[in-house]
């Protein structure tokens, strides 16, 4: 089983949240990052099991879009998904972050 933290467009060498205002580009930087992490434990998209989607209100209006990013990044059988909505994140340019949970094989 791998447990990874909840993922977010933060750049990991800068510490500065990418893509502030786009939703979409947060989501495509944080499933790029989920990929990274899968690689690196000898993964791939096909061991992700089930993602949790936090989301904030301000970003809600565009939120349906991200279903297109897991398509791009993810492929069948795609992961579960529960999107949650919250009043805020970590920080407060972040639109989205993911809690990705997988399974190696």
């Amino acid at each position: 089983l791998l447990f990874m933290s909840g993922q977010g467009s933060l750049d990991p060498e800068t510490e500065r949240v990418m893509h502030e205002d786009d939703i979409v580009a947060q989501a495509e930087y944080t499933y790029g990052n989920i990929l990274k992490v899968l690689h690196a434990a000898g993964a791939g998209p096909e061991n992700l099991v089930k993602t949790i989607e936090y989301v904030t209100p301000n970003a809600l209006e565009r939120y349906r879009d991200v279903a297109s990013v897991r398509a791009k990044f993810l492929r069948a059988p795609f992961p579960a998904s529960t999107g949650l909505i919250c009043e805020a994140l970590l920080r407060p340019e972040m639109k989205i972050e993911v809690d990705p949970f997988a399974i190696l094989s």
